[in-house]
C-alpha cells in the first residue's frame, strides 16, 4: 500500500459536533493522499457515536480508542495516533479546528522542496465560529528567539502551525504523558532544545478556534495543574541547562515562569503556596535576593490598589525582561501586511531578522 503524503493526528474528547466540522475541511483538502487518526481519549453516549459517524465518511480516517491503560489526555492520544500513522509528514490537529482547502498540499510542498528541514511553521488564523469570521492570527512571526519568546509566554505558534517530519519527531521523542495542562509548549520548546532546522512560510494556513466555555486553558487555573507545571519548569530549567541553552534572558524568563506560578497560587489563595513557588526562583538561582525580597513584597500586596501598583511599577523598572512575567503583546493580533501574502513564498525580510527568524 502507497504510503500517504501527510498524516494527520487528532485527538478527541467528546466534542463529536465539532470534529465533524474539522472532518469536513480534511475532505475539501486540494492534497488528496492524505490519512488522519483520530484517537478518542474516553468519549461515551451520543458524542462518541458523532464522533465514530464522522470519522467513518471518508475510508483515509481512522478511528482509534486510547488503549486501557494508557494516562488520559490528548498528549497519550497523539503519541498513539502517531504511531499507527504512516506518512514522513505529520500534522498535529485539534478536534475543534480547521484547515484551508490548501493546507496539506502548501505545506507539504514546502518541506519536500526544503529538504533539509526538521519541520516549517505555516499561518494559523483564529475564528470562533465559522473560518474566516475573523481576520486575526493566532501569533505573528516576529524577529528574535522563538525558544526565547516561549519562555516568556509570547507563544510563537500554536499545536496545528508545524507539519514535522517523522524522523525528527522520533528522535525528540513522545509528548509529555503526565502533564495535565501546557503540554504543546512543553513539546515545542523541548523541540526547539534540539536545535532544528526549520522555518517559517506564508502558504498552507490552519485556524485555530478561539477557546470558550470549560477548556483546559480555564482548568489550568487549579493546584494540580499549578503543581504539575512547576514540575514542567523544573525540568525546562535541566534541559536548557544540559543543551548550553541557558543564556542569562532565558534565566530571567524561566523566573518570570516561577513568578507566574506564584500569581495563580495566589488567585487560589495559597499565599504560602506562592510563596513557595517564588522562593524556588531563588533556590535555582533564577532570581538574586535583592529580586526576591522585591518579589514577595509584589505578592503580598498584590491585592493593595497602591502599594501594590508601586510594586509592581518598580519590579519592572528594575528587573532583567521576562523575570517579571507580563501578558505576550503580540498574541492575536492582525498578520503584517508583508505576511499576508498567499504567493507561498519564504517571507521576505532583511537578513538579519530572516537568520533569526530561521528562514530558509
Amino acid at each position: 500500500m502507497t504510503a500517504p503524503r501527510v498524516s494527520v493526528v487528532i485527538p478527541v474528547k467528546n466534542r463529536g459536533d465539532l470534529l465533524a466540522r474539522c472532518i469536513d475541511t480534511l475532505i475539501a483538502q486540494t492534497e488528496r493522499n492524505w490519512e488522519a487518526i483520530v484517537v478518542d481519549d474516553g468519549s461515551a453516549g451520543d458524542d462518541l457515536k458523532a464522533i465514530r459517524a464522522a470519522t467513518a465518511r471518508d475510508s483515509r480516517i481512522r478511528f482509534l480508542s486510547r488503549p486501557d491503560g494508557k494516562h488520559p489526555g490528548a498528549c497519550a492520544c497523539r503519541n498513539v495516533g502517531l504511531g499507527e500513522s504512516r506518512a514522513a509528514l505529520v500534522m498535529f490537529l485539534d478536534a475543534d479546528d480547521a484547515l484551508d482547502p490548501r493546507c496539506l498540499e502548501e505545506r507539504a510542498a514546502c518541506l519536500e522542496h526544503h529538504s533539509l528541514l526538521d519541520f516549517g511553521i505555516f499561518p494559523c488564523r483564529v475564528f470562533r465560529h465559522s473560518p474566516g469570521d475573523d481576520s486575526r492570527m493566532q501569533n505573528a512571526p516576529l524577529s528574535g528567539d522563538p525558544l526565547l519568546r516561549f519562555l516568556r509566554m509570547d507563544v510563537p505558534w500554536q499545536t496545528g502551525s508545524p507539519l514535522w517530519r517523522r524522523e525528527f519527531l522520533e528522535r525528540m521523542g513522545p509528548w509529555d504523558e503526565s502533564l495535565p495542562s501546557a503540554q504543546d509548549w512543553e513539546f515545542h520548546v523541548r523541540a526547539l532544545t534540539r536545535r532544528p532546522k526549520y522555518s517559517y512560510f506564508r502558504c498552507g494556513a490552519c485556524y485555530w478556534r478561539l477557546p470558550y466555555g470549560d477548556t483546559i486553558g480555564s482548568a489550568s487555573l487549579s493546584e494540580p495543574h499549578v503543581a504539575a507545571q512547576d514540575i514542567m519548569y523544573r525540568g525546562t530549567l535541566t534541559l536548557l541547562n544540559d543543551t548550553g541553552l541557558l543564556s542569562a534572558e532565558c534565566k530571567a524568563a524561566m523566573g518570570g515562569l516561577f513568578l507566574r506560578s506564584a500569581f495563580r497560587r495566589l488567585q487560589l489563595g495559597d499565599r504560602g503556596g506562592a510563596s513557595g513557588s517564588w522562593r524556588a526562583a531563588l533556590e535555582l538561582g533564577l532570581a538574586n535576593p535583592e529580586q526576591h525580597r522585591l518579589g514577595e513584597t509584589v505578592l503580598s500586596t498584590a491585592r493593595v490598589p497602591v502599594v501594590g501598583h508601586a510594586a509592581r511599577a518598580l519590579a519592572k523598572r528594575l528587573w532583567p525582561r521576562g523575570l517579571y512575567p507580563e501578558a505576550s503583546k503580540t498574541f492575536l493580533k492582525s498578520y503584517p501586511a508583508s505576511w499576508d501574502d498567499p504567493s507561498g513564498h519564504v517571507l521576505d525580510l532583511p537578513k538579519a531578522d530572516r537568520d533569526s527568524l530561521h528562514l530558509t
